[in-house]
């Protein structure tokens, strides 16, 4: 490959890279990971003009990290007062965390946001200082990504379809590049980490002088001065020098340099706080995230190692957006693909008789940069050693992208065919930067927002609350499921004019404890699944909300169950009045839930029109009382609320009694029966009603509107009479 087309494709990766990383920073404030703990520590900074102690009041979780982000921030962001700060902070969501599994934007925001903090230009002065704070964080990870290509270019000389490969999948990790983009200091130690990286391989390169290795020092403590997991640095720095002797002479310059910068910060945690890192400040405040003694095992941590990769490519908000199955399987995939192919690379490797000075150079580079990235990791298990599961997360990974996107990118690269590997190298990149932009276009920023309303509306409603907004339609009406069960359902809006208070949505069953159904869904949320203030709405704007509905475990079984929908003003403490096309609703209900029960099917000796099955009736007699149970099955899907007849006849034929009842009934119509779905009638009647002997039962099915009834055939095929089944006790 040429260099001028090597260039060419640089500039598209780079520059793909930072649209999708503004588009990662203008996702709401504060629903991220600790984004609003980063945020106090530049603000005490800001009104204080001093770092956080003791004596001065707790500047969050995140005050005791090494200051250097939180003063660049601080600087930048001191033209903006946050005057509206406790405002956008305390909007909390109540109903956050509806759906947390699920995809959509069913309440994953853990606040509420208001119009003034829109993207791109929110009137908040808060969301302003934030949004500064973001530019920083990609500005700073644009640069990691440009000095990545510059170790590429190290460790490949030759090899330009690496460089590209690498760098698609360095650019377009949808993790490193949300969080990389988001207000914190994990982006300010991944770029001082990827800078230090470079550094060193480019004095193994080129060979140490006194001024590299004043460059050295100054980019390790820039990295030691942004966060205090960069001590793990000392694993590749140090094999750099214990395998290159020219490194030796050189090595003091860099490392007191690095303390010059950096030392001060450390000493002073080492007064003020009598350790290091002055993880006893949170501790003091949050005395229950300390480990009890004993609590951290080897398994606990390979447990928590686990949930390390679950959040290592792309899951989103506080671990609560997620994007599809299948993107992960492709993660999946990829990531055992290149990590086999890189041992395979190894073993290959190994096998050589032996290595040639001419080897040697690459070998160190690449101990080096593997080191790197094994340094983060063991910055993790340094974190699940203090503060347990909380430092588990993925997200601590990002600072090494470069190393395992080189990794990834080598043993990828192994399973290419020489003529074709420039393709699948720009293949490679181009597969990630789909996956990065579905993530954010697909997933995250519509988890954020309120879900579009279609076009067409297959199950229209027309349901006005007070001249507010009406109820357009629902999706689908009726929902069918079992304890323990989850679907989704989704209404649809229209605004009349915004609302004079901040409305709820109320996505309720109704309330049958009187016949022992229990109420199975009771859904609150604000408008647009918490993504749109009623107090905001405009005329004639239409949304659509979809709740995920979780039917009880405990939940009675066989049992419908109405819907009803109100809208519901906190402050007056009552719900709006619903008038629908016929006039003012007392319960607006819009659709039913069907809480079915086990299928258990089996083979009938009575069928009804080839759709529902019948056991052999059993009549008992006890306590003076007659009772008739009819065991049905549903052998297909029927439309209608068949009834049930059951009559006593003497054996001429005359009626003695009967019971004519809903088949499965009140509460379980026949039309919602289940295909394989069993249900349990039984009738009783006195004794004394009947003679000694000489009667019969009768049963059969009916539809109650027309009356005709079913017709009915046994076993062997053979239709019976009356289209009933007679049963002589």
């Amino acid at each position: 490959m040429k260099s001028k087309t090597e260039r060419l494709f640089v500039i598209i990766i780079v520059s793909v890279h930072v649209c999708l990383a503004l588009g990662h920073a203008a996702t709401p404030v504060f629903e991220s990971q600790e984004e609003l703990q980063h945020t106090l520590f530049v603000r005490f900074i800001k009104h204080y003009q001093t770092l956080p102690g003791p004596d001065l009041p707790f500047a969050g979780y995140q005050s005791i990290q090494a200051p250097l982000y939180y003063v660049l921030a601080a600087v930048i962001t001191a033209p903006i007062d946050e005057t509206d700060f406790e405002n956008v902070t305390s909007a909390r969501n109540p109903y956050y965390g509806a759906d947390i599994g699920g995809i959509g934007s069913d309440n994953k925001n853990l606040r509420l946001h208001d119009r003034s903090q829109q993207f791109p230009f929110p009137a908040s002065p808060t969301v302003q200082s934030v949004y500064l704070m973001r530019l920083l964080s990609v500005a700073l990870n644009t640069a990691t990504l440009i000095l990545s290509y510059l170790i590429y270019r190290i460790l490949w000389p030759d090899r330009p379809h690496l460089h590209l490969a690498a760098l698609g999948i360095a650019g377009f990790w949808p993790a490193a590049l949300y969080y990389l983009t988001l207000a914190g200091n994990d982006v300010m130690v991944a770029f001082a980490g990827t800078l230090v990286l470079w550094l060193t391989l480019r004095q193994h390169q080129r060979g140490p002088t006194w001024q590299r290795a004043v460059g050295l020092g100054a980019a390790l403590g820039i990295a030691m001065l942004s966060k205090g997991n960069a001590i793990f640095l000392a694993l590749p720095l140090g094999a750099a020098t214990i395998f290159d002797r020219r490194f030796w002479k050189f090595a003091p310059i860099s490392v007191g340099l690095m303390i010059l910068i950096a030392g001060w910060w450390y000493a002073r945690n080492l007064v003020v706080y009598g350790e290091l890192t002055g993880i006893s400040l949170v501790f003091q405040h949050a005395p229950q995230q300390r480990l009890a003694p004993g609590e951290q095992s080897f398994g606990q941590w390979l447990w928590r190692m686990g949930h390390t990769y679950d959040t290592l490519w792309a899951l989103f908000g506080i671990e609560i957006v997620p994007v599809a199955d299948w993107m992960y399987r492709v993660f999946d995939v990829l990531t055992v693909l290149g990590f086999v192919g890189l041992a395979a690379r190894g073993v290959r490797f190994v096998r050589q008789a032996a290595v040639d000075a001419a080897q040697r150079p690459a070998l160190l580079q690449a101990g080096v940069v593997g080191l790197f990235a094994l340094s983060w990791v063991a910055g993790i298990g340094y974190l699940m050693t203090v503060v347990g599961g909380q430092g588990s997360h993925g997200r601590h990974f990002m600072p090494g992208v470069t190393a395992w996107a080189a990794m990834l990118a080598l043993g990828l690269d192994f399973w290419i065919p020489t003529l074709f590997k420039t393709r699948a190298a720009l293949s490679f990149a181009a597969v990630y930067a789909m996956l990065s932009t579905l993530a954010l276009t697909a997933f995250l920023l519509p988890a954020y927002q309120p879900l579009p309303a279609p076009a067409n509306i297959e199950h229209p409603l027309n349901y006005s609350y007070e001249n507010t907004a009406i109820l357009t339609g629902i999706d689908p009406p009726e929902l069918r499921l079992r304890p323990g069960q989850s679907s989704y359902l989704t209404l649809h809006w229209q605004a009349i004019r915004p609302a004079d208070a901040s409305l709820i949505v109320s996505l309720h069953s109704l309330d049958y404890n009187l016949f022992s159904g229990g109420v199975v869904v009771r859904r609150d949320s604000y408008p647009g699944t918490g993504n749109l203030l009623s107090t905001e709405w405009l005329p004639r704007q239409a949304w659509s909300e979809r709740y995920r509905i979780t039917i009880p475990a405990d939940a009675v079984p066989q049992f419908v169950h109405l819907l009803t929908v109100n809208l519901y003003d906190p402050q007056a403490d009552r719900a709006l009045a619903v008038s629908g096309p016929s006039g003012p609703l007392k319960l607006p209900v819009v659709g039913r839930v069907v809480v079915g029960g086990p299928i258990q099917p089996f083979e009938p000796d009575f069928r009804f029109g080839g759709a529902i099955g019948l056991n052999r009736p059993e009549v008992t007699r006890a306590n003076h009382q007659i009772t008739v149970c009819l065991r049905w099955v549903a052998l297909r899907q029927v439309d209608v609320d068949y009834t049930a007849f059951v009559h006593f006849t003497a054996s001429d034929g005359t009626l003695l009694a009967q019971s004519d009842v809903q088949a499965g009934g009140a509460n379980y119509p026949s039309s919602v029966w289940l295909v394989g779905e069993s249900t349990l009638n039984c009738t009783t009647l006195a004794e004394t009603a009947l003679p000694p002997s000489g009667w019969q039962v009768t049963v059969g099915l009916y539809n109650l509107a027309t009356g005709q009834r079913l017709p009915v055939i046994d076993r062997t095929g053979a239709e019976l009479d009356s289209s009933s089944v007679t049963i002589k006790p």
